[in-house]
């Protein structure tokens, strides 16, 4: 996950950024007291403690990583956390029974994307509402990037077929049955950002003595700078159900 996957020691300036998206999500959303949320891609609870704060009628956070899912629970013993599939907790659920779905940073990892789409669709009650963040390809990517891309799906685990321009990733939303659709591109204020935070806290963890295996998070730094020339979007999507 871009913000998620990054295990590092949390600093002032990365959690104001991560609140900030959290913050422009739930704006898109038009959340409401006393209304049923389902947090999908809770992590390790962060998101699903803000959204209690306000004043949900039902509050559900799931995520399908059992030490993310434990510490979830110890940290915020009153709130309700499932251990689940993503795509499956959401296509067991009944028909009209929610009011919003939130997904920050986690939806390009679905193995089927549109049946995500469809099924929150389905289980949303008439003109609730879905929110969240995701990746989408760029509007002008070569056959190479393309290829690269795949192979850095391959490793991430990310299916290759989320990726889509966003004309195609729109015509997915309309597809499942949403109407009033927002596709915000907030790349430049993600990608190199983020790329230049774990640069900063390399620097800062190895003159304080503390050192520790970076090849991977650089290799990460690496992609979010290539992706930050046009090869994918970062983007903010917001959509409602179709009376």
């Amino acid at each position: 996950m871009v913000f998620r996957g990054l295990i590092v020691q949390e600093t002032t300036s990365f959690q104001v950024a991560c609140e900030a998206l959290f913050g422009l999500l739930v704006d898109k959303a038009e959340i409401s007291p006393g209304q049923d949320i389902l947090d999908i891609g809770s992590g390790c609870g962060d998101s699903t403690h803000l959204l209690s704060e306000l004043k949900p009628k039902s509050l559900s956070g799931v995520t399908s990583d059992h030490v993310q899912a434990q510490i979830s629970k110890r940290r915020f013993p009153s709130l309700h956390f499932v251990e689940a599939d993503a795509v499956k907790y959401v296509t067991s659920l009944g028909n009209d029974t929610l009011d919003y779905i939130f997904a920050l940073d986690c939806a390009y990892h679905f193995s089927y994307r549109t049946t995500f789409l469809r099924e929150s669709s389905r289980v949303l009650r008439a003109s609730g509402r879905i929110a969240m963040t995701d990746l989408a390809l760029g509007d002008h990517t070569t056959l190479q990037q393309r290829i690269l891309l795949r192979f850095i799906c391959y490793l991430t685990g990310s299916p290759f077929s989320n990726f889509v321009k966003e004309e195609q990733y729109r015509k997915q939303i309309v597809d499942a049955g949403f109407v009033n659709i927002s596709v915000d591109d907030i790349s430049r204020d993600v990608f190199s950002g983020l790329a230049s935070f774990i640069k900063r806290q390399q620097e800062d963890l190895t003159r304080f003595g503390i050192r520790g295996n970076w090849s991977g998070y650089r290799f990460f730094a690496m992609i979010l700078k290539w992706w930050d020339t046009g090869v994918v979007k970062f983007i903010v999507v917001s959509a409602e159900k179709k009376e």
